[in-house]
């Protein structure tokens, strides 16, 4: 009767850890091994960034400044963002987007 033995499950290296199986550096959780985002990063990226100013309206370009990515793939993300109604355009020219806040994320009033 013959065994045959699987090699060792080689656990995913946490970010900022070298990979024990390929000796590759892994940067990041947003991050693949190959460098590119991992798919969904650049849209979290984006409303992440709207949403901590919300009373804010940013262009592409002005988001890529900050989120250092291409201010061509942001307007794309853009465009889908508002079409699932987390971001809305409020300016044609040049094109502005501005986050909108979900309903349960509006401040509570209280009475005086």
């Amino acid at each position: 009767m013959s065994s045959t033995s699987q090699p060792p499950a080689v656990p995913h290296p946490e970010p900022g850890k070298m990979c024990p199986a390929c000796g590759r550096w892994r940067p990041s959780d947003t991050l693949t091994d190959s460098g590119r985002l991992r798919p969904g990063a650049l849209r979290e990226m984006i409303t992440a960034f709207l949403a901590a100013r919300p009373d804010e309206a940013f262009t592409a370009t002005a988001i890529s400044r900050h989120v250092e990515r291409s201010s061509g793939a942001i307007a794309n993300s853009l465009v889908a963002l508002t079409k699932d109604s987390i971001t809305k355009q409020v300016s044609d020219s040049p094109r502005r987007y501005q986050y909108i806040p979900p309903k349960g994320d509006a401040p509570a009033s209280t009475p005086n």
